[in-house]
């Protein structure tokens, strides 16, 4: 889709050696190539701002090394009632993302509305410096963001392996959970959990169909 509030984005990576990662992004009209060093933030910072993004995420809700959160007055439907909670810690803004190319560096920032909206609109704003400097401003939505993250690292890890994957670029090791929970907003599919008869705090997941995500082509 080609609109001002839903333009296209794509993604890859590729490993270059020695601690190094290269980034391929295409969004809106505009392509650009990021070189990574494994001295800064990686490729699974990307993925962490991503994940938490979303406010539905159960038990792994917050992580202030990576979000900034407001509290907000919420109105919903409940019972067919409107009923207003307080809720606090929503996420709305990602640190600040830092890909360090010696010298040349991109900084991600992301934000999304303060609200509890499973799909949103994100603003994606890449501060350049390169051989072109600047200031780049996007809006796309997050189940498309989620694709071209999801995407990405599955054809990274498929071509690299998760072992290959770091041995090149020294950099953090995936967060498979968090990918694996990227993928499922990407594909517009859940992993089924059952919970144990005995404690249903107790959750089971199927391996097989864990792995089956985590390799399925996009």
């Amino acid at each position: 889709m080609n609109t001002a509030t839903n333009r296209p984005m794509s993604l890859s990576f590729s490993a270059r050696g020695a601690g190094w990662a290269k980034a391929r992004l295409h969004i809106g009209d505009d392509d650009f190539v990021f070189s990574i060093s494994y001295i800064g933030a990686g490729i699974n910072d990307l993925i962490e701002r991503v994940y938490y993004l979303s406010p539905q995420l159960g038990h792994d809700d917050y992580d202030y090394n990576v979000m900034e959160y407001e509290d907000a007055e919420i109105t919903s439907v409940v019972n067919g009632e409107e009923a207003t909670r307080h809720w606090i810690d929503i996420p709305w803004k990602t640190m600040p993302l830092v890909w360090d190319g010696e010298p040349d560096t991109v900084c991600w920032i992301l934000e999304r509305p303060v609200n509890l909206d499973s799909d949103f609109d994100v603003s994606i704003t890449l501060d350049v410096h390169q051989d072109v400097d600047g200031e780049f401003n996007y809006t796309v939505r997050y189940r498309d963001l989620c694709y071209a993250v999801a995407k990405a690292i599955t054809d990274l890890i498929a071509e690299y392996g998760l072992i290959g994957v770091y041995e090149s670029t020294w950099m953090t090791d995936i967060n498979l959970r968090h990918f694996l929970k990227i993928k499922e907003i990407a594909l517009d599919l859940q992993i089924k959990k059952a919970h144990d008869s005995e404690d249903t705090d107790v959750v089971h997941t199927s391996l097989e169909e864990e792995l089956k995500l985590l390799l399925k082509p996009m």
